[in-house]
């Protein structure tokens, strides 16, 4: 089974899986492990999303990482014992607590060795970031960025790209992109309203910038999306 894809699924499947999970919570399984797998909605930085492996393993290791599970784990228990109407509600939010902690735990591990990911928690840059991921539709000019972080535009920049990668109005498309590529797999919108939506009132301005970040055309990757 391990070669087979993951299943798209809204929320938790609407199977009797809780003997399963009991009997792994409670030590009485051979193997105690809880599996699953996550996407990221709109809006979040496409240098963690590049950066992010395929696969994160969050062991029981250390006394606070320890401790932060058992209270995850106590508290899918008692939802799973109870089989109260929140349920399934309140194990959507649990596993999605599981995935922010096995994120962070990563995070701990890397970002120093990670320049790009440095980057994200730097406080010079923290403001501009934050700033650009909230509206990316945003008409932004390396002034505007600049004057968020304190910088003259020159230096700011210079700075931005020698740490990020690319430029500040290259890392605005790249954002802007990103949510194009989820309207374009995951909606019916027109390319005129995808290209509204990404910030673009141009759609051939937006194709371009398209074509120049993915190497394909909108219309292609809808296609091949699907």
């Amino acid at each position: 089974m391990a070669h087979l894809p993951p299943m798209e699924v809204d929320s938790i499947p609407d199977v009797d899986f809780r003997p399963r999970v009991l009997d792994a919570l409670d030590g009485t399984s051979p193997t105690q492990i809880l599996c699953g797998y996550f996407r990221f909605s709109e809006g979040v930085s496409p240098v963690l999303l590049e950066t992010l492996p395929d696969l994160v393993v969050q062991r029981r290791s250390g006394p606070e990482s320890g401790q932060s599970l058992d209270a995850i784990f106590e508290l899918i228990k008692s939802e799973l014992l109870v089989r109260s109407g929140r349920m399934r509600t309140v194990l959507n939010r649990l596993s999605e607590i599981l995935c922010l902690v096995a994120i962070h735990s990563w995070l701990q591990r890397v970002i120093e060795e990670d320049t790009l990911l440095h980057a994200l928690f730097d406080p010079r840059f923290q403001v501009v970031l934050d700033r650009i991921h909230a509206d990316p539709t945003e008409p932004w000019t390396v002034e505007d960025l600049a004057r968020l972080g304190g910088q003259s535009r020159t230096a700011f920049a210079t700075h931005f790209k020698s740490i990020m990668g690319i430029g500040p109005i290259a890392y605005v498309t790249r954002c802007r992109v990103e949510i194009a590529k989820a309207l374009l797999a995951d909606s019916d919108l027109s390319l005129d309203k995808i290209a509204e939506r990404a910030g673009y009132s141009d759609t051939n301005a937006f194709n371009r910038a398209f074509k120049r970040e993915t190497g394909s055309a909108p219309g292609a990757y809808r296609r091949s999306s699907r």
